[in-house]
């Protein structure tokens, strides 16, 4: 069985992920609350004042192709709670600001869909994907993702993941999870247990940094480089705004299995 994944282009800001492929964390169940991590602060106020806005929804999908069991499916998703505490990850707020929970266990399910009910229309199979990206998630209550598997045929799945930006995004979710989910379906035949891995530790680890003294010393050299801003850009196509919110334009392109075979080819000769 291959899989191959696709980010889904949502209405949400643009950020960079924080993250270090080099870190091997802990395990943490932690109960009591902690500080966000400083690139979690915008998501959590944009949570604040939107509840119910998906403007921070992530849409990915996975692609699998070949046999597949779909309970050893469930079982790995599930075991994305058990091994990831982001999964297990839920936020409130108490004297004003955000904080962190980490909780022992959370219900990661894995729901299924016939994907027969789109009629071979890839139209109405993207409308249903903008509608479960667009459902919003409680960030109170984990796990903050939803996870859906769409049977196209007995040799032809999608894995839906609709994630919420305060604890991954789509892009952090294929450069890690499918070797996870993969070798936890392997795991159902017999194979060892794979090692929990820990946000947490990371989360304060990078609040460490932002406080630390070459810390201080980059934000008072950036602030005097940029003590005085360059002039503004004189934008002829300027023009007064619209007094609503907005999520940003975004445009969408779907590549064939081909494309994106020759496209992966490509760049492994030019690398």
């Amino acid at each position: 069985m291959t899989a191959r994944g696709l980010p889904e282009e949502r209405d949400r800001p643009k950020a960079n992920s924080d993250g270090c492929s080099s870190c091997r964390l802990a395990f943490v169940v932690d109960p009591t609350s902690k500080p966000l991590a400083p690139g979690q602060r915008r998501f959590w106020l944009q949570s604040r004042l939107f509840p119910d806005s998906s403007v921070c929804n992530d849409g990915v999908v996975l692609w699998l192709e070949g046999p597949l069991d779909p309970e050893a499916w469930e079982a790995a998703v599930r075991q994305l709670g058990e091994r990831h505490d982001a999964f297990r990850t839920s936020f409130h707020e108490a004297d004003g600001a955000g904080r962190v929970r980490v909780r022992e266990r959370a219900d990661v399910v894995l729901q299924h869909l016939d994907g027969g009910r789109f009629e071979g229309s890839d139209a109405k199979f993207r409308e249903w994907l903008d509608e479960e990206a667009r459902r919003p998630l409680d960030v109170r209550s984990a796990p903050l993702a939803r996870f859906t598997l769409v049977a196209f045929a007995p040799e032809r799945h999608a894995l839906v993941a609709v994630l919420h930006h305060l604890i991954m995004d789509g892009t952090s979710f294929l450069q890690i999870l499918p070797d996870d989910l993969v070798e936890a379906v392997e795991l159902q035949s017999g194979k060892p247990a794979l090692p929990p891995r820990g946000f947490s530790e990371f989360a304060e680890l990078q609040r460490d940094l932002m406080t630390s003294e070459a810390s201080v010393r980059s934000r008072e050299h950036w602030r005097e480089r940029l003590h005085q801003p360059p002039p503004p850009l004189d934008l002829t196509t300027d023009r007064a705004r619209e007094g609503r919110s907005v999520s940003g334009g975004r445009r969408k392109r779907w590549l064939s299995p081909s494309t994106l075979d020759g496209a992966r080819d490509l760049a492994s000769r030019l690398d």
